[in-house]
């Protein structure tokens, strides 16, 4: 086969086709292909240094019978947790994240050779694969123990890569992929018990969403660099954040008060001589509903004329006719997923999303408790699942009955069980959820930053309110002035987002920081309002004669989502899911 033969090949499998041609022959090889015999420098097919197939990356080589086995995982900060965990004969390492990234150059993706796209040592990596490369030389079996979600499977994937390409990784050292979503003894054991393969459909669908942002980006960024000087960058998901944000401006400078009316009442009860007590702590206010037997709507007293007409026309005495009480019964809200915890910290602790990420991320690692060794405290974070693992609802209802009791009145009958309603939503990955019910926030006052706590909080009691019986309250009718609609906040952007199934939870964050570090958007107060090139930027992307709306389309955007959840489900291939979109 000839070199070029050899890349369409790879990229046909969704491999790197990048390489000297001995390199891409291994690849080939590896991937269990058939290759013509009488090639020069094809390897012979035996013990290859990894295999791929459509459904998992087969990782497997001979078993060493003595050594430690090498753990990866992507954060220092909870090495020496898991090394605890894992026991005396399992060296953990951290890779930083991302080895190896698609640099925003030209041709990094280049369509016309089957989306092959070149990638490159991020800085520093070359040092953390070296020290991987020398734990891995006399190791027994390297795990990559990346977090669980489709980008920690990419990592996996490129650290595996990369030490391979570099001949940092014995042949006869085993690979497995492992990932736990909760950072305790009892999860680090069940994973290492456990191994499996890199699931390469979630690397092609990390890959092709880098493939569609890559070529949006190229595409957009150049026409805002000529048309409008000063505006830095557009982005598939961040443009139409944008976008959302300036429509939301110019809804409210449209909107257009009108004036109305309505009545309210204070009545009290007669005396015994039919006098009206006037006491107005005693009184009973109540709003208008009805005049002479019509029903009020909101603009059926549209003036201060209108409101005395009706006022002078009203009885000076009033009977009760009817007494109604009712009483609703209201089910709890589902645990948090990513997005409902950024939504809510945002709003009701006034954090902004980026910290509530940060800080949920050092819940997770590990809180070092008054100073000593890491606690990890909540699950994985970064998930749009919002039904709890059935060791997390066994564990709270347990904590229910055993503190409040198991009677109806604390404790359903049964397990709840939650289904999102979210568009693209993939839920392989439970809630977020406190690891052990039984630490109770209270407890942990004075041995951990308040920000942590009142985060960690809010969780504890979301996750295990969600296993509680239904909350009896009275109905309360509120009565609205017309106001125009209010102005995005993080939490509220977030949530419009996710109803419309754009972007992923574990991207929210970064999108919020671009808009405001490209001078795109600005806080004011809580609320996010669009700066004079935030303005330009979505007039010329939507402007029908720049032909760009698609790439801001809410939509298009939608969809694209959609088609990456199906290649990571192995539904779609990623080639030509590409093919088709470009």
């Amino acid at each position: 086969m000839t070199v070029a033969q050899l890349k369409q090949e790879l990229v046909k499998r969704g491999l790197p086709g990048s390489g000297r041609k001995d390199e891409l022959l291994s690849r080939l090889v590896a991937e269990g292909a058939h290759v013509p015999a009488g090639r020069p420098n094809a390897p012979k097919k035996t013990a290859p240094k990894s295999a791929t197939t459509r459904g998992d990356a087969a990782i497997s080589q001979r078993a060493r019978p003595e050594g430690p086995i090498v753990m990866v995982v992507e954060s220092p900060a909870k090495c020496a947790t898991i090394a605890k965990f894992a026991g005396s004969s399992c060296i953990v390492l951290a890779c930083n994240g991302h080895v190896r990234t698609l640099p925003s150059k030209p041709n990094s993706v280049r369509p016309a050779e089957g989306f092959a796209m070149d990638f490159e040592l991020v800085a520093g990596a070359g040092g953390v694969l070296k020290n991987l490369g020398a734990a891995v030389r006399d190791a027994r079996a390297l795990y990559l123990a990346t977090d669980p979600d489709r980008e920690g499977e990419a990592i996996a994937w490129h650290v595996h890569e990369a030490l391979r390409d570099r001949a940092l990784l014995p042949d006869n050292v085993p690979v497995h992929r492992i990932s736990f979503s909760e950072i305790t003894q009892q999860a680090v054991t069940n994973a290492l018990a456990a191994p499996r393969r890199i699931n390469v459909p979630l690397v092609r669908a990390q890959q092709a969403r880098q493939a569609v942002d890559y070529l949006v980006g190229f595409t957009l960024s150049p026409v805002l660099w000529r048309k409008l000087p000063g505006c830095r960058s557009a982005g598939r998901v961040q443009s139409v954040a944008l976008r959302l944000v300036v429509e939301r401006e110019h809804d409210v400078l449209r909107f257009e008060p009108r004036e109305h009316w309505h009545l309210k009442l204070r009545v009290g009860a007669a005396n015994t001589r039919g006098a009206a007590v006037a006491d107005k702590a005693s009184a009973l206010e109540a709003e208008l509903t009805h005049l002479n037997g019509t029903k009020l709507e909101q603009f059926s007293l549209p003036n201060e004329a209108a409101a005395s007409a009706a006022r002078a026309a009203l009885p000076a005495e009033w009977r009760v006719s009817r007494v109604q009480r009712s009483e609703r019964s209201t089910q709890p809200p589902a645990p948090y997923n990513t997005a409902s915890l950024q939504q809510d910290a945002s709003n009701r602790l006034g954090l902004p999303v980026g910290r509530v990420m940060r800080l949920a991320q050092s819940l997770y690692e590990g809180v070092r408790l008054g100073g000593g060794e890491p606690v990890a405290l909540i699950t994985y974070m970064r998930t749009d699942g919002i039904q709890m693992s059935e060791h997390g609802v066994q564990s709270a209802r347990s904590y229910i009955g055993s503190t409040f009791g198991s009677s109806a009145e604390w404790l359903p009958s049964e397990p709840r069980l939650f289904k999102t309603k979210a568009r693209n939503a993939q839920e392989s990955h439970e809630a977020i959820r406190p690891v052990d019910f039984s630490v109770e926030p209270r407890s942990l006052r004075g041995l951990m930053g308040d920000a942590e706590l009142r985060l960690y909080e809010l969780i504890w009691r979301r996750a295990l309110a969600s296993q509680m019986a239904n909350a009896l309250h009275e109905q309360l009718a509120i009565t609205l002035w017309t106001q125009p609609p209010p102005r995005f906040n993080e939490g509220s952007l977030v949530r419009h987002l996710e109803a419309l199934g754009i972007g992923r939870p574990s991207t929210y964050a970064s999108i919020l920081k671009a808009l405001q570090e490209r001078g795109y958007v600005t806080m004011v107060g809580r609320s996010l309002r669009p700066n004079h090139n935030g303005e330009l930027v979505t007039a010329l992307l939507t402007s029908p004669s720049a032909r760009l709306e698609q790439y801001v389309n809410t939509s298009f955007t939608a969809r694209l989502e959609a088609r990456l959840d199906a290649i990571s489900n192995g539904e779609l291939d990623a080639t030509a899911f590409l093919s088709d979109w470009w």
